[in-house]
C-alpha cells in the first residue's frame, strides 16, 4: 500500500499532467522519462507500451523513483515498487481515469507503439511530499 498523502496533494496529482518515472537499466544506469499517470485508490498508475525500455527495466528491477514537479516546496518525489498488469481492461476504474484526464486516451487499446500494460506503483517512502522542508 502506498504511503499516505493529504487531500491537497491528491488534488495536485489529479491536475498534474506529467510524472517523471525513473527506473534502472540492466547496466545500473538510470532511465528517466516523462509519463502520463493517474493516482487511484492510493496508488500511482502509468500506462506503458509492452515493448518499452521502462517496462524492460522494471521486469528486471521493480524499484523506481517518481516525481511530480511543482513550484517549491510543492514538488512530490517518492520511491516505490512496480507491479505490472498485462491486461489493462481488467482495471476499469483506472482506464476510465486515464480517459477523463487525457482527453479520451484509452489504455485498454493498443497504441502506435503496440499493446499497453499498466504499471501500478506503490510508494514505500516519500523523499519530498510537497510540504516545506
Amino acid at each position: 500500500m502506498t504511503a499516505q498523502i493529504s487531500a491537497q496533494q491528491v488534488y495536485r496529482l489529479d491536475k498534474a499532467e506529467t510524472l517523471w518515472f525513473s527506473s534502472v537499466r540492466g547496466n545500473g544506469s538510470p532511465h528517466t522519462v516523462p509519463v502520463w499517470f493517474v493516482y487511484s485508490s492510493g496508488e500511482f498508475w502509468v500506462a506503458s507500451p509492452a515493448a518499452s525500455r521502462k517496462l524492460e527495466n522494471v521486469r528486471n528491477n521493480p524499484r523506481v523513483t517518481i516525481a511530480v514537479d511543482g513550484s517549491p516546496p510543492r514538488t512530490l518525489v517518492a520511491e516505490g515498487a512496480v507491479v505490472i498488469h498485462e491486461q489493462p481492461r481488467e482495471y476499469q476504474e483506472q482506464v476510465s481515469q486515464f480517459k477523463r484526464k487525457y482527453r479520451g486516451f484509452d489504455v485498454g487499446q493498443p497504441s502506435v507503439a503496440g499493446p499497453l500494460v499498466l504499471l501500478e506503483i506503490s510508494v514505500s517512502r516519500w523523499l519530498l511530499n510537497g510540504d516545506p522542508q
